[in-house]
């Protein structure tokens, strides 16, 4: 399945959702035109239709930095949720959050339910 994408900033959260396969430049890409075109201090990214299952320790680190560019931007307390469709997905998505809270100032949480995601980022 090729990989598609949309994002959009609602009521400052950046929301972006993937459908496919991405591979990590892919995903860095994604990052580095979509944020620089919103302000926003929170982003949602919506993964139930696709798969972090090709992204590597290497890939984590990847996109962690390509983030990490527009942490300034986005302020203290930034927070990133990832909504994903099944428990192998969330711990994918706990191991990012792991890997990149070396070189993410943003506080990063996988999720499997948007209400729940939601709420979070309202803290």
């Amino acid at each position: 399945m090729p990989t598609e994408s949309t994002c959009t900033c609602n009521e400052n959260i950046f929301e972006i959702k993937i459908d496919g396969v991405p591979e990590a430049d892919e995903v860095v890409a994604l990052v580095n035109e979509c944020y620089a075109k919103y302000a926003f201090k929170h982003a949602l990214w919506d993964f139930r239709g696709s798969s972090l299952s090709g992204f590597g320790a290497a890939a984590f680190k990847e996109i962690a930095a390509a983030g990490a560019m527009f942490a300034e931007k986005r302020g203290a307390g930034a927070k990133t949720a990832m909504i994903v469709s099944d428990s192998s997905e969330l711990i994918l998505s706990k191991a990012y959050a792991v890997s990149a809270s070396e070189t993410l100032p943003v506080r990063v949480r996988g999720f499997m339910d948007e209400s729940e995601a939601r709420r979070w980022l309202a803290e």
